[in-house]
């Protein structure tokens, strides 16, 4: 019988166009955990679009969100879970089944900006990926150093437990080394699918760890940036929205002498390669930063404490375009609201913590304006309780392919008859020969693969005989990295996967 199949692309939208059904990041969690009877303590859930009359009051709330402070939605917006990186809860605020702590380790409950992220797993509707670390300390005379010995790994079933999840993968160290503590961070590949994340490495902050969440697999690559960077500490790092620069920083000294340090990269989503952009520092300033871009990845905020930073991202070198935004106004509630930690928000808007605990948050209005047409309002954000320190640390969910690229679509192969052309590739990661089998019997004779890389090269291009179901190549020469293999007849794709070279 000839098999009918439908070769159908996943055309990309432009990288900048809102996806809808990703709102992954609808509900913040903010606040502490509560202790009667101190009315303005608890925990809080912001709903987008912001209602302030609608602000969601827990005041025996169970999650202590210092730092780290994430609610999980599903793709309409619907809450699933939250956590604040000690204790995972469910939707009805219980422990998840599965677990009696999230990370388990002498500091476990060490909290710091940005150590941890869940991420939506590919092709798996139901189930989320969340990496997390357990931080540790190195004391030396007058400094304190935090950092990890692990990336961790936690995979969460909301089909199970009637809805309410429960952990099937339960604190898989996915990477064994010395890492920057916090400085989790993600982004979309280009295909608009899997995800990177990326986290520097604690004694050599120039180099990174890369990993390449897919449906099935986790691919872990190093990247360095050729001894730019000296240090990190505590402090944030983002992706633009666009996913083509990330930036980070960090302080370091003792107070009043603290030093900021910004890194700005540019970043390829289809490779994952990193480009530093340059560094700027600043001296003596109040020890709390971060940093956010626009909406449209135009611009990038810094905040300094008692300063907000802009710069343009359209031009070289981008230091020579900051611009002072504002100061800090003085105010108190009871403590100085200064600036802190900065998050994107679902409404376009960029809101800032405060390192103090306070009822307020700060808003950047009109983000993707230069200069002080921004509308940045200070404490202009009023909460139903008092937030400790941070924002949630959100990628961008709603990122879809990039357009144009060598690796902006995925290919799918269905059939309303007896299936699909199989294709296996082994073993995967490879090194020195790849072994690619497939099935081409019927009206699949004249097919050939190729092999492209991730800028777009086509690598080889083999016939294949249609008698036979396998082949092999010499990878020996390949450069590290990820290649697609394509199995194609007269210009139709039948069947792809990619393949790691190690």
């Amino acid at each position: 019988m000839v098999k009918n199949f439908c070769y159908t692309l996943i055309l990309s939208f432009c990288f900048v166009a809102p996806c809808f059904s990703q709102k992954y990041d609808n509900i913040w969690l903010l606040g502490k955990r509560g202790v009667n009877p101190f009315p303005d303590i608890g925990n809080a859930f912001l709903q987008f679009p912001l209602d302030t009359s609608t602000f969601q009051k827990d005041p025996m709330g169970r999650a202590d969100t210092d730092f780290t402070n994430i609610a999980i939605c599903n793709e309409e917006g619907a809450l699933q879970f939250y956590t604040d990186g000690l204790f995972l809860y469910n939707k009805l605020h219980q422990k998840m089944a599965g677990t009696d702590s999230l990370t388990h380790g002498k500091l476990a409950y060490f909290d710091t900006p940005q150590k941890i992220v869940v991420l939506p797993k590919p092709n798996h509707k139901s189930k989320y990926i969340i990496f997390h670390e357990c931080a540790q300390t190195l004391s030396l005379p007058n400094v304190l150093y935090v950092y990890s010995l692990d990336l961790r790994m936690t995979e969460v079933d909301m089909l199970q437990n009637e809805g309410l999840g429960k952990i099937n993968i339960k604190e898989k160290k996915i990477i064994e080394d010395t890492l920057a503590i916090g400085h989790l961070t993600a982004v979309k590949h280009a295909n608009g699918r899997d995800w990177w994340v990326l986290i520097p490495k604690f004694l050599n902050p120039s180099d990174f760890k890369l990993l390449l969440i897919t449906p099935d697999s986790i691919h872990i690559f190093n990247r360095s940036t050729f001894k730019n960077r000296f240090y990190i500490d505590l402090g944030q790092s983002v992706f633009s929205p666009d996913g083509t620069s990330y930036a980070t920083i960090t302080f370091y000294g003792l107070s009043p002498n603290y030093t900021v340090f910004l890194d700005l990269y540019s970043f390829d989503r289809c490779s994952g390669e990193l480009t530093w952009r340059g560094q700027d520092i600043y001296q003596g300033l109040y020890p709390s930063c971060g940093v956010a871009f626009s909406p449209d990845s135009k611009l990038l905020y810094l905040s300094l404490g008692t300063k907000l930073m802009q710069y343009d991202m359209s031009h070289e070198p981008y230091q020579s375009t900051k611009m002072e935004i504002d100061t800090f106004d003085g105010n108190r509630d009871p403590f100085h609201t200064t600036f802190f930690m900065l998050q994107n928000a679902p409404d376009g808007k960029i809101y800032g913590s405060v390192p103090n605990g306070v009822r307020y948050l700060h808003v950047i209005n009109d983000p993707n304006i230069r200069g002080k047409g921004c509308n940045f309002k200070q404490h202009s954000l009023k909460l139903p309780i008092h937030n400790n320190f941070g924002v949630p640390n959100y990628p961008n969910y709603r990122l879809g392919p990039l357009k144009g690229s060598p690796c902006d679509s995925l290919p799918i192969v269905s059939t309303d008859t007896e299936g699909e052309i199989h294709l296996s590739l082994s073993p995967n990661p490879v090194s020195d020969e790849l072994q690619i089998g497939y099935d081409l019997r019927g009206d699949y004779q004249h097919s050939v693969a190729e092999v492209w890389d991730m800028q777009g090269r086509l690598m080889l291009r083999q016939p294949l005989d249609s008698y036979q179901n396998r082949t092999s190549l010499s990878t020996r020469d390949w450069l590290p990295g990820i290649y697609a293999v394509r199995i194609v007849q007269y210009g139709r794709v039948l069947a792809g996967d990619k393949v790691v070279k190690r």
